[in-house]
């Protein structure tokens, strides 16, 4: 993995980085920059906090690390559920601490993949970031295989996401090297709602 780091006042949950101490941890610490390059064909900024801590998350027995990706068009109730679910699933299993690190597509991901997204790659991120369940971010996400590899790039145990899982442009399961890994964590969909649902009701009025 070749990656180079550098340091941003980034900081998740829409936090100023203040030190107060009632604020969640994701508000008190500033995120740092890495561009991380698993592969020729996924490359990604990845916003974390310092090197130190995530690999103190990723050794302690007490911490469980997952990943949970999409592309986080006009974010509704079902996004919101999905980084619910699997925070509280793992919380369930008797984890301390469950640090989510959310991956984002990028634009030209997406229009590649499916059609350009509604929102702009900025607007999608800030909700995100501002979404109390998200610890990391991972943004300039290729729409590609989320492989065990990448798991490890990132210092993540687990690699969740609903059950409607997606194909690639090439064909290949987006989670089917995760799968076969026994690094990914299926989580329950949340039915009647998406991005596609909400365009139909507006496109109807």
């Amino acid at each position: 993995v070749a990656a180079a780091a550098s340091s941003s006042a980034l900081s998740c949950g829409g936090g100023g980085g203040g030190s107060g101490e009632g604020l969640p941890e994701r508000e008190r610490m500033a995120l740092e920059e890495e561009v991380v390059e698993v592969s020729e064909e996924l490359r990604f900024v990845w916003h974390r906090p310092p090197l130190e801590e995530v690999e103190r998350q990723w050794h302690d027995a007490k911490t469980v690390r997952i990943f949970v990706n999409g592309c986080f068009d006009l974010m509704h109730v079902g996004h919101f559920n999905a980084l619910r679910q699997a925070k509280s699933l793992f919380q369930s299993r008797g984890f301390e601490k469950v640090t989510l690190v959310a991956g984002i597509h990028s634009d030209a991901a997406i229009a590649r993949q499916k059609g350009a997204p509604l929102m702009t790659n900025e607007e999608r991120v800030a909700v995100l970031r501002a979404t109390k369940w998200v610890d990391e971010l991972v943004t300039d996400l290729p729409y590609v295989s989320m492989s065990a590899r990448m798991a490890d790039a990132l210092r993540v145990h687990w690699i969740c996401h609903g059950d409607d899982l997606p194909i690639c442009k090439g064909g290949g399961g987006m989670y089917s090297d995760a799968i076969e890994k026994g690094r990914f964590q299926l989580l329950k969909r949340t039915e009647g709602i998406s991005t596609t649902h909400i365009l139909e009701r507006l496109l109807r009025r």
